[in-house]
């Protein structure tokens, strides 16, 4: 009977370990509420038989996927607020250029709006 509890243990862990690949042992004994040696003993069994594997202190089954890194964005856009007294200011500009179709005021705000945003290129790995 306890070879059968075994045996159920370690379906759990690998089912687990199959639905979250790349956590750590205190991952695992929260899902299951174990002791934290007791998943350390069922994952060294895992790795013992081939079956699971340790990176870095991560989990995997063997033959699941390792996580990828996920590449950096190309860009990076950051746009610095206003002040309250610009931003009171550029809302009456606004309006006024509305109401007045001004589109020398329209192009005016717009740089204003634009001089606020910063866009950082990634060249060649890194972010200029």
């Amino acid at each position: 009977m306890k070879n059968v509890k075994t045996m159920e243990n370690l379906d759990n862990l690998e089912k687990l370990l199959r639905q979250f690949p790349g956590e750590r042992a205190v991952f695992y004994a929260k899902k299951l509420k174990w002791s934290r040696s007791k998943v350390y003993d069922f994952l060294g069994s895992l790795q013992i038989q081939g079956k699971g594997y340790s990176k870095d202190g991560l989990w995997y089954l063997e033959g699941s996927s390792k996580p990828s890194i996920e590449k950096a964005p190309s860009e990076i856009i950051m746009k610095i607020p206003p002040s309250k007294e610009e931003r009171e200011s550029e809302a009456i500009m606004k309006s006024i250029a509305e109401d007045y179709d001004l589109s020398w005021l329209k192009t005016y705000l717009k740089a204003k709006d634009d001089s606020r945003t910063l866009t950082m290129i990634k060249k060649e790995g890194n972010i200029h």
